[in-house]
């Protein structure tokens, strides 16, 4: 390992050249990697999904991902043995017929399918959502013809969402959601499973994990806010889990892809910014409690809403009191069925 100009260590190989040309502009002079899609500059955010299908969708990331499904499903599910990528995405028998895409999907040897959605905006039915997209795995599998005498493979939805679901309120950080029996409390049909895990709900730092599933968890809820691998994790079972997110191993394209997404999200909360900011939202109401116009409530609700920066950016950003925004998310989290 070497350092380069602003400390940070960076492998060396047939990736360094490629990371320093990706990593300057045309006029030489160093880019600025931070954004939505990394807060540090340095790895990667596992919260969206072109991190996550960066890390672990891929035949380098196979065995960390395994890792991570039967670490996440410990004590709800068997341990994955090898596992195979499955299409991503599903279309419909007809035209009209909604097409349902995964970040991945995968299946093991225990002849089981599980299928991987990341979600870092607000969806208020999102376990619905999960559930109806494991629907489609199975429509697949039905066979055409007279006789149904075959089995369907057991499918998992594995939903790892940054906010709270409101289906879930008071739940822990990771649950298995089964189809069981409310008279004999058992489970009556071993077919269909969801893996919730809401990262919102975990709040461990780096020196208080114990085992592998708050490994997994710190990572996802943290990579992107760090500048250099944690000493603790720093060793051959997850090094390269953290070269493959770091942004300065990306080849070419990837770094074209990655600065796309960074600019287009950048790009959608400036115009949030300037229609809220200036009043465009119809029905402002002057004078509310503490002069906050209405417009300026519905930008600093979805902001809170999207997550994708913390109450202290949204209150420099907007020149609001911090304590208004805190009193903003309280209300809103209050508000919740």
């Amino acid at each position: 390992m070497k350092m380069n100009p602003e400390g940070l260590r960076v492998p060396s190989g047939e990736n360094t050249l490629i990371s320093k040309k990706a990593l300057r502009s045309k006029n030489g002079r160093r880019m600025k990697l931070t954004g939505p899609l990394s807060e540090g500059g340095v790895f990667v955010s596992l919260k969206g999904d072109f991190g996550i299908k960066r890390v672990f969708r891929s035949p380098e990331g196979k065995e960390d991902l395994k890792r991570m499904i039967t670490a996440l499903g410990d004590g709800f599910i068997e341990a994955l043995l090898d596992i195979d990528f499955d299409e991503s995405e599903m279309l419909g028998s007809i035209k009209d017929e909604r097409k349902v895409i995964f970040d991945f999907g995968f299946n093991d040897k225990h002849s089981r399918v599980f299928d991987l959605e990341m979600q870092q905006q607000y969806v208020v039915f999102m376990l619905k959502r999960a559930f109806c997209y494991t629907s489609r795995y199975h429509s697949t599998q039905m066979r055409p013809g007279e006789d149904y005498k075959y089995d369907h493979w057991p499918i998992t939805g594995v939903v790892i969402t940054d906010f709270n679901m409101p289906e879930l309120k008071d739940g822990p950080c990771v649950d298995l959601h089964e189809i069981v029996s409310r008279s004999t409390k058992r489970v009556s049909l071993v077919c269909t499973n969801l893996l919730t895990v809401e990262l919102s709900k975990f709040n461990k730092g780096i020196d208080e994990l114990e085992g592998e599933k708050d490994v997994f968890l710190f990572l996802l809820a943290n990579m992107g806010k760090l500048t250099e691998i944690p000493a603790s994790l720093d060793n051959e079972k997850y090094r390269p889990l953290f070269e493959r997110a770091r942004i300065a191993n990306f080849n070419k394209e990837e770094m074209k892809r990655y600065n796309a997404l960074n600019r287009q999200k950048e790009r959608a909360y400036a115009e949030l910014y300037s229609a809220k900011l200036q009043g465009r939202e119809e029905g402002i109401e002057e004078g509310r409690e503490e002069g906050i116009e209405k417009g300026k409530v519905m930008m600093i609700e979805r902001l809170i809403e999207d997550n994708l920066y913390t109450i202290e950016q949204i209150s420099e950003i907007s020149e609001i009191p911090l304590h208004q925004i805190e009193e903003i998310k309280a209300n809103m989290e209050h508000a919740i069925p």
